[in-house]
């Protein structure tokens, strides 16, 4: 089940998935994965038949674009087709809010997974978080 976070424990099983992939997965300090745009952020949760939180992501207003933020999939259920229907969903969902671009800095190593939904990359790659990062941009 895809949804928009509307609820307190939505909104924690969101925050828990990103701690388990980038706090302790990927080493990002918890203090720098929590930011001062979570309150302005929609959120998404998907959760599995079982209803266990799966994957989680945020966009917000950049720029008039829908900038998408914090995609993640829980390990087990990587490989899955998970991620696109989740990167989908944020799309249609940034669409019902007036938005006609979305942008992301995605992780290198997923550049080819965000390049197979039409993502492009913009200029040269940069490190966030001591990970290499591009800048990719779609037209929704």
């Amino acid at each position: 089940m895809y949804k928009i976070a509307k609820s307190k424990k939505e909104l924690n099983d969101c925050f828990e998935l990103r701690k388990e992939v980038f706090v302790d997965e990927q080493n990002v300090p918890q203090e720098n994965e929590f930011d001062e745009y979570e309150d302005e952020a929609t959120h998404i949760i998907v959760y599995d038949v079982n209803h266990r939180p799966i994957a989680a992501a945020r966009y917000r207003s950049y720029q008039n674009k829908a900038k998408i933020e914090r995609v993640v999939v829980v390990k087990d259920q990587r490989m899955h087709g998970i991620g696109r229907k989740l990167m989908q969903f944020i799309e249609e969902e940034a669409q019902k809010d007036g938005f006609k671009e979305a942008i992301l800095n995605g992780q290198i190593q997923a550049q080819p997974f965000y390049e197979s939904l039409g993502y492009h990359p913009q200029g040269e790659i940069f490190l966030e978080e001591a990970i290499e990062h591009i800048e990719m941009q779609k037209q929704l």
